[in-house]
């Protein structure tokens, strides 16, 4: 970004509260330092709290006296946010546009009102979750198949995306569907596809297109993710206590609106202690 000519005056960044990461830090510090560049930052999502580890701003060829002046090496993630995304008349107040949440969207007719649906499971075992074993038996496969059958007749696009936290467990979890779907009248002609790190193929590119489907994927699609006519969601996951702040990116990858569709559906487990 050193090399570029010709110089914005106005940035508009999305998804702000993760500008932490040491480049894009760099680059907005550069750009707002170096170039005198107005930036404002967009997020539906609060800042997260805590520290970041990021490059000094040296780095980014950032005059010392300019670093000193301002206190611009500091170390938490609000005081680097505030570095950046201050009031023009405060510089030690936050100006980040994030008052348009989710509830105010769904009313102005922005995104659609979810429904959420439980299909209950056997609680993970503490030996089990320092394994990463996260499969789950025929009888939790069975009971979640059948609760997708019944939702999937709701829907006007046939279109479902699978969180299933681990490589192997998204394998697994493809495999077991294309062996019960045959059980269940409403699934019988719904392609699966997959999509995790290790693996190289045109599945997501096919289901992307699709009115119809069901993706499964390890921890990718998650955010910022506008893949069109996904009606249901679910979490194979097994997290116990989810917290707000990925439920609510999550939730929105299927409360996009398509014509004719009206909710977005989203299943979850309710976990049965031993």
């Amino acid at each position: 970004y050193t090399k570029i000519k010709n110089i914005p005056s106005f940035c508009i960044i999305d998804e702000c509260h993760s500008c932490m990461s040491s480049e894009t830090y760099l680059l907005l510090n550069y750009m707002k330092y170096n170039w005198e560049c107005k930036i404002q930052g967009l997020s539906a999502t609060p800042y997260r709290h805590g520290k970041s580890k990021t490059k000094s701003l040296s780095n980014a060829n950032i005059d010392s006296s300019i670093i000193n002046e301002n206190n611009l090496d500091t170390s938490s993630n609000i005081e680097k946010l505030i570095n950046i995304f201050h009031k023009s008349n405060n510089k030690y107040q936050l100006n980040i546009l994030s008052w348009f949440n989710m509830k105010k969207a769904i009313e102005e007719g922005i995104i659609l009102e979810p429904i959420f649906h439980w299909y209950e499971i056997k609680e993970i075992s503490e030996k089990d979750a320092r394994k990463k074993n996260y499969k789950y038996t025929t009888k939790e496969i069975k009971s979640i198949l059948k609760v997708l059958n019944e939702i999937i007749i709701k829907c006007k696009y046939s279109k479902i995306i699978v969180w299933c936290k681990t490589i192997d467990n998204t394998q697994k979890w493809k495999d077991d569907f294309d062996k019960y779907k045959v059980n269940y009248e409403n699934l019988q002609t719904i392609n699966s596809y997959v999509d995790h790190s290790k693996i190289k193929n045109n599945d997501y590119d096919n289901f992307y297109e699709k009115e119809n489907g069901i993706l499964f994927c390890a921890c990718k699609h998650r955010e910022g993710s506008d893949i069109p006519f996904l009606s249901i969601e679910i979490f194979l996951d097994k997290v116990k206590n989810r917290g707000a702040l990925p439920l609510i990116q999550h939730v929105g990858r299927v409360l996009r609106i398509s014509d004719n569709k009206k909710n977005g559906h989203v299943m979850d487990s309710l976990m049965m202690t031993k």
